[in-house]
């Protein structure tokens, strides 16, 4: 019987169809960029052929230099003016304005709620994290129903398989999978 690793139909080790502009790394899956990125990269590719975008890490390395471009900006300017400060809803910490980004600094200058760049973060790494964890109790869940003898046991193993597959081509391809009323799960 053939293998995966004999007819290298493995999804984990096939490469993706995406290039870096930035590193110029070739051959890269969907999931080594963000999703704006690789909707850009689709795009792109529907009229030319080409699926360029920035790489994840690659924007992790523009960010922190900008960071710290902007550090070495703020001390000179705060040597020379007061920065304006913010309270954030979250930590309730007073901070410069440049710990926020724009559209959460507005909210606050108008009386609502915003949120530093720190807090924002862990918000967005604990929902990420909770997607995650519930995928996985998902996938728990049909593994043990798929062990089921009878019809219960062939369809959820149908089941398990599908988003199974559902997740991986996600990862290659950076589209996730729609459910029936069209709606992205």
């Amino acid at each position: 019987m053939a293998t995966s690793s004999s007819v290298s139909t493995d999804w984990t080790r096939s490469a993706g169809n995406f290039t870096c502009k930035t590193c110029r790394r070739k051959r890269l899956p969907a999931s080594e960029f963000s999703k704006s990125q690789a909707r850009q990269a689709l795009a792109q590719g529907k009229k030319s052929g080409n699926f360029e975008a920035k790489c994840k890490a690659c924007v992790q390395k523009a960010e922190e230099e900008e960071r710290k471009k902007s550090a070495a900006s703020g001390i000179e300017k705060s040597k020379t003016e007061s920065a304006e400060t913010l309270v954030c809803s979250k930590c309730k910490q007073e901070l410069s304005m440049k710990l926020f980004s724009r559209s959460q600094a507005e909210k606050i200058k108008h009386s609502k709620p915003g949120k530093c760049k720190q807090c924002v973060e862990s918000l967005e790494a604990a929902e990420a994290k909770t997607v995650a964890e519930n995928r996985n109790k998902k996938l728990e869940k049909l593994k043990g129903q798929s062990k089921l003898k009878g019809g219960e046991g062939v369809a959820a193993r149908l089941a398990l398989a599908c988003l199974e597959t559902a997740q991986q081509a996600e990862k290659v391809t950076g589209i996730s999978a729609r459910n029936r009323r069209g709606t992205r799960k």
